[in-house]
């Protein structure tokens, strides 16, 4: 049985309920940015899907021990009726546990998830005169969901972090 350390320990102890995804596959969106397709039967009856949703997986580690890390990641997309959705990975190096994944999986193998501790966005009744975002590669799926719900007349002003030329 994989080890989950601490993290792993806190989350049992407040009751988090686990979900099996399987992988569909992958595509590479960017050529640093790797978006992995999977599915779960039962996610979505406890996940609820909102600008920003995030997951935490865990991850095997890469070096081969027995231990588990997680991550949380923002649902960039997703088809609740399904049960399909997507996770987008930013590649990087060193890679560590969750890119080093999203670099050599393939459909079929499952990881398992939970959306303890996800706090989405939610766009005020009364809105305000615009809003201020700011990230790095990691989150545009976050960004690209709270786009997607905020009206068109409400200006934004973004600014990404650039990690390579």
């Amino acid at each position: 049985m994989a080890r989950r350390g601490f993290q792993g320990a806190v989350l049992t102890a407040f009751g988090v309920e686990y979900h099996t995804a399987t992988v569909l596959g992958t595509e590479q969106t960017t050529p640093r940015m790797r978006r992995v397709w999977l599915t779960s039967s039962t996610l979505f009856e406890d996940v609820s899907l909102a600008p920003t949703a995030w997951l935490r997986i865990w991850f095997p580690d890469p070096d081969g021990s027995e231990s588990e890390f997680q991550r949380g990641y923002t649902i960039a997309e997703a088809d609740t009726e399904t049960g399909k959705f997507a996770i987008d990975f930013v590649l990087h190096e060193p890679a560590g546990p969750a890119s080093a994944w999203a670099l050599a999986v393939e459909g079929g193998e499952t990881v398992e998830v939970t959306s303890f501790g996800s706090k989405n966005f939610t766009v005020s009744e009364d809105l305000p005169a615009g809003y201020l975002l700011i990230g790095d590669p990691a989150s545009i799926p976050a960004v690209n969901s709270i786009l997607a719900a905020v009206p068109h007349h409400v200006a934004i002003e973004l600014y990404l972090e650039l990690h390579h030329k």
